[in-house]
């Protein structure tokens, strides 16, 4: 198993044999994406869960490393982390800052309900 599947189903508390869940749509996901792509050679340092978003093939196809969606991704992701797992302390630094950027001013998180720092 790849290593960043490994974090993402660590994380989640996943099996191999579980079904996991696109964190789009209620469909079945296919892909563990890195929402900030690894860049040519596949670099691991963007194997963290901030990072990792699983994904249908179609959404993965519509979605994945398109520069205008990151911010969309990244917005989802950490929506869905919250509702599976609000006992974890998102590491926001860990977000490339332009993104960050664009997910405070889009205010949609978790409906306002949290205050993120920086």
């Amino acid at each position: 198993m790849k290593k960043h599947i490994k974090i993402y189903m660590d994380f989640f508390d996943y099996s191999p044999s579980d079904f996991i869940q696109s964190e789009l749509s209620e469909t079945k996901a296919n892909d563990i994406h890195h929402v900030d792509c690894r860049g040519i050679g596949g670099s691991k340092e963007k194997d963290y869960i901030e990072n990792l978003i699983a994904l249908n093939r179609s959404e993965h196809e519509q979605y994945g490393d398109k520069k205008q969606y990151i911010a969309f991704l990244y917005i989802k992701h950490i929506e869905f982390i919250i509702s599976k797992r609000p006992d974890y302390e998102i590491q926001y630094d860990r977000i490339p800052h332009i993104y960050f950027n664009k997910i405070i001013e889009t205010n949609n998180l978790n409906n306002g309900k949290i205050t993120i720092t920086r």
